[in-house]
């Protein structure tokens, strides 16, 4: 009973109020400016939100992350998808929290879905698409590179704020928010609720998606060209050559 206190219970618990504080303080940001300020900030909350929880789960706070650390085996398919849905309430419950507290002429929604026009934008829905790919892959080996020195979490915590800041400075000039498939729904839900009159169309958010999921397929295929193979398998990989010959 206490594993699985310890193993379920506990990483869900600190999942949820990760994702919940990293929203709501996100959200004090405000409306993203052409400056340092914004991506420093979100990186902050986002560093403020992961030290807070950082000692009963593994504060993913993404489900591209999710899905990677399933597919390495790091976690279980159960843990994993508790982790999405954990995910997603906690943002949710973030974002809603502090959209209640402010007016709506306090909080302006800043969703764009590649639905891009070439009028009023420097780069077209495919450009999009792609540059999403690779910001989700630069997320992704941030958070991989960090978790092999996991006896220092401040230092991983640290690169991969930074990084999550840095992948908002350089998309949100061109096509909004990036990398995090989850807080974008939740972005969408609560922008219908409070604003729905102004809110962007959902049609093209599966684009989102794919670009989630083929950043962790690339992710994955990288790991699996890049890792060391072990003698047992070169030792077999040399009987079955033998064989043939």
């Amino acid at each position: 009973m206490e594993n699985f206190h310890n193993q379920l219970i506990l990483p869900n618990i600190g999942e949820f109020l990760g994702s919940l504080f990293f929203a709501f303080l996100s959200c004090f940001i405000g409306e993203y400016q052409k400056s340092l300020g914004y991506p420093i900030f979100i990186s902050i909350s986002l560093f403020i939100s992961r030290s807070i929880v950082q000692h009963c789960t593994p504060a993913h706070f993404n489900p591209a992350i999710t899905l990677l650390q399933c597919i390495r085996q790091r976690i279980s398919p159960i843990l994993a998808t508790s982790f999405i849905i954990c995910q997603f309430f906690g943002l949710l419950f973030g974002v809603t929290f502090f959209r209640c507290l402010v007016s709506q002429t306090e909080f302006n929604d800043d969703i764009v879905f590649f639905d891009l026009s070439t009028e009023n934008s420097k780069i077209n829905r495919l450009q999009a698409f792609f540059l999403e790919v690779s910001l989700t892959l630069v997320l992704l080996h941030s958070f991989s590179q960090g978790n092999r020195d996991s006896s220092n979490f401040s230092s991983e915590n640290f690169t991969f704020s930074a990084s999550w800041g840095l992948i908002q400075l350089i998309s949100m000039p061109f096509y909004g928010f990036s990398s995090n498939f989850t807080f974008l729904c939740v972005n969408f839900l609560t922008s219908c609720i409070f604003s729905p009159t102004t809110t962007p169309s959902f049609s093209l958010i599966y684009l989102n998606f794919f670009a989630m999921i083929l950043a962790v397929f690339l992710a994955w295929l990288v790991d699996w060209l890049t890792s060391p193979k072990s003698p047992n398998t070169l030792q077999n990989g040399q009987t079955s050559d033998n064989k043939l010959v």
